[in-house]
């Protein structure tokens, strides 16, 4: 009997001093575009099998219970815009990356997920869905803004 009472009050202690675990979506939007890296690219596709760059981050937000557009033209209305410039301190996890690849004039028509410590996911036509590392002068000189769909 005493074995059991000292059990109860070890238990009750033990969660009465344990934190309730915060749900951070941006950390969920974050896991799942993790857990497609590997997959090919596909122009037009939006997941789950293949994806291209527009398609990953609608795939992830959708999963993650969000309702953005697919594609690059549409998501640069989404959110807030958050920095004009590759600021690592004014981006947070889940913020989506636009970049301007190639061509000379127009719009930004590559997008991916920042997912902290400089690094993104994005689709690569060249290389399916991967992790990349951001503080290069090739994503510093192609980036051109961030915006913020989780605050």
């Amino acid at each position: 009997m005493r074995k059991a009472l000292f059990l109860i009050l070890i238990l009750i202690f033990a969660i009465s001093c344990h934190k309730k675990p915060t749900y951070q979506p941006a950390n969920v939007v974050v896991a799942i575009a993790l857990n497609q890296v590997g997959k090919p690219y596909a122009l037009g596709g939006k997941g789950p099998n293949s994806f291209d760059c527009s398609g990953l981050v609608y795939y992830c937000y959708k999963r993650a219970g969000y309702n953005i557009p697919s594609t690059t033209k549409k998501l640069k209305k989404t959110g807030k815009k958050v920095s004009g410039k590759l600021k690592f301190k004014k981006l947070k996890k889940g913020d989506i990356l636009f970049f301007k690849i190639g061509k000379l004039f127009g719009r930004p028509n590559h997008v991916g997920i920042y997912i902290g410590n400089r690094e993104m996911v994005h689709a690569s036509p060249t290389k399916g869905v991967v992790k990349v590392y951001l503080d290069t002068e090739f994503w510093k000189k192609h980036f051109k803004y961030a915006r913020r769909v989780i605050d």
